[in-house]
């Protein structure tokens, strides 16, 4: 009896002992634990890769959100967490979890925050009860943000070294005979200004993501079929992101499958633009005073299989002249929507059978349809056109066909 009783007594002490040690075994079994952290700006839209700042004059709101994984065990509760912002340029206002950032230098800058997220431990309940340990993680974020380089006036044709040659003047009657619509151009002639906002492109950024899947190189020439120096400086006018933005929606609505449009062409410099216009000897479908040039227009195809031609969306089994004007449509759609809003997005389009990138034709050709976001119209008529068959592509049998496999990146 004696016996037992003692076992009893020992199992018991050994219960007491153990208890607060098993608690504390417990706890620290799941002190395995990650503090994930992201910097998100809430005044801006165009945040993927980077955050694409689009207006040197404000000042953007940023803010880390942080999460702790696996949640805390029950009865713990949050202490104060501590952040610690920097940023490689411009001027950081911190306050907690959130910063007032200003006055950036131009290129690819970056923002980090740091910090370390608090959890305290419940207090003890039991009189043999040990307290369980205080979870402390420390968490580290940065965001890379895209900064434009402001040109007040383009001297010589060049953008920091760079050759985007001399914009036309649109209250100028020379420079207006090379307008498809001189009238329409000198009435709105605030929208043909050189504009004041480059962004630079280096092989290094030319695949970051600036707006959902769009990437900066998008809105740039394409080094695949152009020998082409860096640093280059484009234009990227927010108002076409926006409205490609709107157009994804109603092309995926009518049940079409997009990833996203691909771009033939964003921005083309008057050096190149107007180069190629003179060098084409008049066949050429680039205009005078062209979009393009203002970072307000895109010549876009559906190509979800990549082969730089626009996909059959009418299901005859080819790619047709048919195809570019499906997606006509559904940007005629768009713009009627816009043109009740009053919108600044509303804007020209056109369908073409072929493009006249020369630099491409030796391997491939496709029907295509510009876009853009000039922001008037025709009095109450939307302006629309149809591009011209200047190298009599509707007389090819198979004129859509690839003729020699696409260069590689060079990168």
């Amino acid at each position: 009896m004696n016996i037992a009783h003692n076992a009893l007594k020992t199992l018991l002490l050994y219960i007491i002992i153990l208890t607060p040690i098993l608690k504390v075994a417990v706890a620290q079994n799941v002190t395995s634990y990650e503090a994930k952290s992201a910097i998100r700006c809430s005044d801006s839209p165009f945040q993927s890769d980077v955050l694409f700042v689009t207006d040197l004059k404000s000042t953007y709101l940023l803010q880390c959100i942080t999460e702790l994984l696996p949640a805390p065990p029950k009865g713990y509760l949050p202490a104060p967490t501590s952040y610690r912002w920097s940023a490689s340029s411009g001027k950081i206002e911190a306050n907690q979890d959130e910063c007032r950032w200003s006055q950036p230098e131009s290129g690819l800058q970056e923002i980090q925050v740091s910090g370390i997220m608090k959890y305290l431990a419940p207090n003890p309940t039991g009189f043999f009860s040990r307290k369980l340990p205080d979870i402390e993680v420390p968490f580290r974020s940065s965001l890379k943000c895209l900064i434009p380089l402001q040109v007040d006036v383009i001297k010589n044709g060049k953008v920091n070294g760079f050759v985007v040659g001399d914009y036309p003047d649109p209250n100028d009657w020379d420079d207006l005979k090379n307008a498809s619509n001189s009238a329409m151009v000198k009435a709105n002639a605030d929208i043909y200004q050189p504009p004041k906002l480059f962004y630079c492109v280096i092989p290094e950024t030319y695949n970051l993501k600036i707006f959902k899947e769009y990437t900066l190189g998008d809105f740039d020439l394409d080094p695949r079929f152009l020998p082409l120096k860096y640093p280059r400086y484009v234009v990227i006018h927010p108002r076409i992101l926006r409205k490609l933005d709107l157009l994804e929606t109603q092309v995926r609505n009518a049940g079409i499958t997009l990833s996203k449009f691909k771009i033939f062409y964003g921005y083309r410099s008057p050096a190149y633009n107007l180069g190629s216009r003179e060098e084409d000897g008049g066949i050429t479908l680039k205009s005078g005073f062209s979009t393009h040039m203002y970072g307000l227009a895109v010549d876009i195809l559906i190509d979800e299989d990549d082969d730089l031609v626009m996909d059959d969306l009418d299901g005859d089994g080819r790619t047709t002249e048919e195809d570019a004007k499906i997606l006509l449509n559904h940007v005629n759609k768009l713009d009627r929507l816009l043109l009740q809003q009053d919108s600044e997005l509303v804007g020209g389009a056109g369908w073409y059978p072929h493009h006249d990138f020369w630099e491409r034709g030796e391997y491939v050709q496709s029907p295509y349809v510009h876009i853009d976001a000039r922001g008037y119209t025709n009095g109450q008529r939307l302006v629309r056109w149809i591009g011209k068959d200047t190298i009599g592509i509707r007389k090819r049998s198979n004129p859509y066909k690839q003729n020699a496999p696409i260069p590689p990146w060079p990168w």
